[in-house]
């Protein structure tokens, strides 16, 4: 008799154990909490070796003040600021932003080197997830840049690193 409770504690206790490693385990994947959203910071740094790759062409990143909603339409023109001449706004095209919402990143072109490509790369990292996706647009979406995060890619990645 003995011997069957202590099979009975031991089988759920195993159970116990079980239980508590799947919950440990789902709770470090790569999706965060309903309330959890990833930051600038670490969208930039998600996007490091990717940045990396633009060196020769682009010289400044800039990161969105705000997350973009999903599906939002976005106007772009060459410079990325809102420009109007008396009641009509002027922009090159538009596009469409995925279907969740996101840290929007790009960079603007270097003025010391020709211009090898027309199309900016705009990469949409999701604020949940940290996964992202790239547009190529012809030209800079026309949204609020958080200025203060703003920077010199030569100043992130030194050539040669």
């Amino acid at each position: 008799m003995l011997k069957d409770d202590a099979m009975k504690y031991l089988k759920k206790f195993t159970l116990f154990l079980i239980v508590l490693a799947f919950t440990l385990s789902c709770s470090k994947g790569e999706l965060v909490s309903e309330n959890e959203r990833i930051t600038k910071e670490e969208a930039l740094e998600l996007l490091e070796s990717e940045l990396k790759t633009y060196l020769a062409a682009f010289d400044v990143v800039l990161i969105s003040e705000e997350t973009v909603k999903p599906n939002t339409k976005l106007r772009y023109n060459e410079s990325g600021i809102e420009i109007v001449a008396g009641q009509t706004d002027i922009y090159s095209g538009q596009f469409k932003s995925p279907g969740y919402e996101s840290w929007l990143i790009t960079v603007q072109d270097n003025m010391n080197y020709p211009r090898i490509t027309s199309d900016h790369p705009h990469f949409f990292v999701h604020a949940k997830t940290g996964r992202y996706k790239k547009m190529m647009v012809g030209g800079c979406a026309i949204v609020k840049w958080d200025r203060n995060l703003s920077k010199n890619l030569e100043y992130w990645y030194p050539l040669g690193e």
